[in-house]
C-alpha cells in the first residue's frame, strides 16, 4: 500500500488556503498499523516530486489518498489532486498525469471530496479522478460523489482496512462490510448521507 495524506502533526497549524484534515492523521496511523510494510507520505512531504517518485515504475496493491481534490464538472480534464510544494505552498497534479505505462496501481481508496464526479459526455463515462485510476489499470476504486468530513472518512477507513487486513476479505467484500457496519451504527443519524456518498467503482 502507498498512503498519501494532506495533513500530519507538523502542518496542523498551517496557514495555507486549504484546510488541514486532522482525520487523515488517524487514517495514517491505523493504516500503517495494518500495513507495516507500506509507504506513506504526509504533510510537507506530500509533494508532486515525492508522489511521482513513489508511484512510477513500481506496483502497488492499494493507493490511498486523503487530501483535497478539485473536480470540475464543466471542463473535462480539470481534475486535480492538491499537494504541497517545496516552499510550503500549494501544488497540484492533474488526474490525466496518472495515465502512464509507468504507473501500476491495482486498487485505489480515494477518501477525498468529490473524487467520483466530473464532466459527463454522452458516449463516454464521466471524467472523474476515480475513472482516471480505472483507465490507468486499477481494478477497484473507492470514491466519493460529494463532500466528506475527514472524521467520517477516517471512520470508514478504520472499518474498511480492518476487514481487508485482519479478516482477510477481498477489496469488494471489505468495502461492503465496512459500509454495512457503519449503516447499522449510524442508523437514524444525518451521517447516513455518508453511505450514499462513498461508492465502489470497477
Amino acid at each position: 500500500i502507498i498512503g498519501c495524506f494532506w495533513t500530519d502533526e507538523n502542518t496542523l497549524s498551517s496557514t495555507t488556503c486549504l484546510a488541514e484534515l486532522p482525520g487523515s492523521i488517524k487514517e495514517r496511523q491505523l493504516i500503517s498499523n495494518y500495513f507495516t510494510m507500506g509507504k506513506y507520505i504526509s504533510g510537507l512531504d506530500f509533494t508532486k516530486a515525492n508522489l511521482i517518485n513513489m508511484i512510477e515504475n513500481k506496483s502497488w496493491d492499494i493507493f490511498h489518498l486523503s487530501s483535497h481534490v478539485s473536480s470540475n464538472t464543466q471542463l473535462r480534464d480539470d481534475i486535480k489532486i492538491y499537494l504541497r510544494s517545496k516552499d510550503e505552498e500549494i501544488d497540484s497534479m492533474f488526474a490525466f498525469e496518472l495515465i502512464s505505462p509507468k504507473v501500476n496501481i491495482k486498487n485505489a481508496v480515494l477518501v477525498s471530496c468529490e473524487t467520483g464526479i466530473g464532466k459527463s459526455l454522452p458516449t463516454q463515462s464521466a471524467f472523474t479522478l476515480a475513472n482516471y485510476f480505472l483507465k490507468s489499470g486499477a481494478k477497484y476504486v473507492v470514491s466519493s460523489t460529494r463532500k466528506l468530513s475527514d472524521k467520517q472518512s477516517a471512520r470508514f477507513c478504520e472499518k474498511f482496512y480492518m476487514y481487508l487486513d485482519i479478516n482477510n476479505k477481498s477489496f469488494a467484500e471489505a468495502y461492503r462490510n465496512a459500509k454495512l457496519e457503519l449503516f447499522i451504527e449510524q442508523k437514524g443519524s444525518i451521517e447516513n448521507d455518508f453511505q450514499s456518498a462513498i461508492r465502489l467503482f470497477f
